[in-house]
């Protein structure tokens, strides 16, 4: 009877802070920059927040709660919304997302400052 392969464990972080770091600031200036398009396709915000999401989990490891908050919560719609309506629901999220990043490149900052004055 064949044996069911162990459960794959959860990887850590890949990205070393100062990568993470640089990493995020390239993520937060291509989602301003499509915050400028117009319109907003629900198919570049995908492959953003896909791309943002990688560099989330290298930095931080797949299981942290970074993940969560970036994608923030779940929301279910019934029926078919009007391409507007869904437009604006976009570029909420991604002003929330970008605020967001930009709160955690100002932590990778601060801890980069302590770590050279302690030196």
């Amino acid at each position: 009877m064949p044996r069911n392969p162990p459960p794959r464990q959860p990887q850590g972080p890949t990205l070393s802070p100062e990568q993470a770091r640089i990493q995020l600031e390239s993520s937060v200036k291509r989602a301003n920059e499509l915050s400028k398009e117009q319109p907003l396709t629900e198919e570049r915000y995908r492959v953003w927040q896909t791309n943002a999401s990688d560099i989330l989990k290298a930095a931080f490891g797949e299981e942290h709660g970074h993940l969560h908050n970036f994608y923030g919560p779940s929301r279910i719609s019934f029926g078919k919304q009007p391409e507007h309506y869904l437009e604006t629901e976009r570029r909420k999220r991604l002003a929330h997302q970008i605020g967001f990043l930009e709160a955690l490149i100002e932590e990778f900052t601060t801890v980069d400052g302590q770590t050279q004055s302690s030196e």
